[in-house]
This record gives C-alpha cells, structure tokens and sequence, in this order.
C-alpha cells in the first residue's frame, strides 16, 4: 500500500474511533459538548457572541436512531449518520463546537509589498501542506490593527481553504501574525478546548473531504461557504482520547516519514 493510502487508512480508522483503545475513565464527549453550549450561553448573555437559531443537539434514542434537536424540532438523522463511534463519543454539528467567521474585505488597492503578511488560499494550501509559505502580499500595520478590533485568527485556530482546491487546513500557531482573503479562506475558530490537530485529522481524513465535496456541489467553482461548514457532520471523542490519538497518528505518520 502506498504511504498516502495508508495515511488516509489510518485517519479513517482514527474518526471512527478504531486506532486507539477507549479508557472508561475518560470524561466523554457528551459531558465536552453540554460544557461548550453552557459556555456559548454564557458569551451569548455577555453580548460577546450571537444566539445561533440553528444550534442543535445529536442524540441517541432507545430505538438505536439518531435524532437532532434543533430549537423545538426534533428530527430523525439516522439516514445521515455514516458510521458508528464508541459509545464514549458523539456526532455534532461543526457550529456545535467551533465558530465559524470570515475577514472583513480588503481591496486589492490595500495590497502591499511588506507589512503583515495577507493570506490568500494558495498561501494557506501551501501552509497547510508545508508549514511555510513564501508569501508575496502584505497589509499595512495600520489597516491590520483596523481590523484586529473585529477579530483575527488566534493560536489554535484553524484556516480553511474555501475556494478552488478546497478544505486544506492550517493550524495557526502562537507566532502567527497575519490576516486573510474574505470567502476564500475561512476561519475555525477553535475557542472552546476542542484539540485542534484532532479537527485537523478530521479534516484531512476520506470521511471529510468526501462531506466537503458533496456539500460544496452545484455550484461553477468548489466553495465552503460558512452556511455549509456549520453543517458538517463531526465525530468527537473524549478530550483525553482526542489527544492520544493525536499522539498516535504522528508516531505512525513519522515512521512512514522515515520509511519513504
């Protein structure tokens, strides 16, 4: 089998919870998630964020189904569901856990030659793919510092390629200092404990881009528009488990690495 094969094998087998053992000490995701919405209402309360209507809870009922609740609604997903998970995890809709937001418009008359380096999606395909870009668009501080007010990308966060060749994610770092194109890259922003390389697997894995693809048809070019993202359809593990198979997928990807 040929290393990208594999690699996409082994992220399969991590999203459905079949590349490490469970541990039933482990807090599991439900108690992860109803900890997020707690917190999402207390931000909503403090004005720092907005009430989403469309915020659901995923559920299992006796008769084995899957349900949604979303506001009053209830419906039955389980058509929708597209493998099992350990009893410890939980599906949930992306908005569940990550806020999903765009950049404010810069004009290509603010482009510049130095200054805070601008982020288009081939600079972050190429961060995503590389961990390095040698970029050749910039901001101005004073523009940057503009639009730091409204929100830029933080540590853990993760940058999505949103047009054209879509769903390459970078994980941003706490030496990152840039902003991004509007609508062809968005933001994750990861504010709510969830393991950021867990989200980056997910992302990377058959499973997902397979989602991204389907959801992101019907229209001239390949788009993830922030309506769609919210959408997806994500298996979360316990925090505990996240980060132990996160470990294990960079030992096996590393000795793949070094086999090459």
């Amino acid at each position: 089998m040929k290393a990208e094969q594999l690699r996409k094998s082994i992220l399969q087998l991590a999203i459905q919870g079949k590349l490490v053992p469970q541990d039933p000490a482990d807090e599991p995701a439900s108690v992860l998630l109803e900890r997020i919405r707690a917190e999402k209402q207390h931000l909503i309360k403090e004005g720092k964020i907005k009430k989403d209507k469309g915020d659901s809870v995923i559920f299992k009922d006796d008769d084995n189904c899957y349900y949604e609740k979303t506001g009053s609604e209830v419906k039955n997903i389980t058509d929708e569901i597209p493998f099992d998970i350990p009893n410890s995890w939980e599906w949930a809709r992306l908005k569940s856990f990550i806020n999903v937001v765009s950049a404010r418009r810069v004009h290509k008359s603010d482009w510049k030659s130095d200054g805070v380096p601008f982020y288009r999606a081939r600079e972050i395909a190429k961060l995503a793919a590389y961990n390095k870009v040698n970029n050749e668009l910039f901001i101005s501080e004073e523009l940057f510092n503009t639009y730091k007010q409204s929100g830029i990308p933080q540590e853990n966060d993760l940058m999505v390629t949103a047009v054209g060749t879509i769903g390459k994610t970078y994980i941003v770092n706490n030496t990152d200092r840039f902003y991004y194109k509007d609508a062809s890259v968005i933001c994750f922003e990861n504010r709510y404990g969830v393991n950021a390389f867990w989200i980056k697997n997910i992302m990377d894995s058959p499973y997902m881009c397979e989602q991204i693809k389907t959801l992101s048809a019907g229209t001239t070019v390949n788009t993830i528009t922030i309506e769609k993202a919210n959408e997806y359809l994500i298996p979360i593990p316990p925090l505990a488990e996240q980060k132990r198979i996160v470990d294990q997928i960079n030992v096996i990807f590393s000795k793949l690495k070094d086999e090459i």
